[in-house]
């Protein structure tokens, strides 16, 4: 009885994991602004990154998808960030990649042209 209850119960967790993550990949794809490329899908969102622990600078990862951080902003929203740091610091993670501040801006500069004209 056991067996068959826990074995039902992990097909909906596996489920419902499944239906998360293509939740918060949509939504990386829909909801959101472009300040790094606004001829791509993927969008920036603060909610996403709230909810999804610093995944929702979805249009900078694609932007520069060689950057590590997933987003420019470093603050509290940016979990993920923060777990590569740690690992970094432990020994575990080496070799981090970061795209220059400079370049980032150009790029943000080169975006609003775009828009506007």
């Amino acid at each position: 009885m056991f067996t068959l209850v826990s074995s039902y119960c992990l097909g909906y967790r596996y489920v419902g994991t499944l239906h998360f993550t293509f939740l918060i990949n949509s939504a990386a794809h829909k909801f959101g602004f472009k300040p790094y490329d606004s001829g791509i899908t993927a969008v920036d969102s603060f909610w996403l990154s709230v909810i999804a622990l610093g995944e929702g600078g979805h249009n900078f990862h694609h932007t520069f998808p060689q950057d590590y951080r997933t987003s420019e902003y470093s603050g509290i929203y940016n979990v993920t960030k923060h777990f590569i740091d740690l690992l970094a610091y432990i020994g575990w993670v080496s070799n981090r990649k970061v795209v220059s501040s400079e370049t980032v801006e150009r790029q943000k500069s080169r975006n609003r042209t775009k828009i506007m004209g």
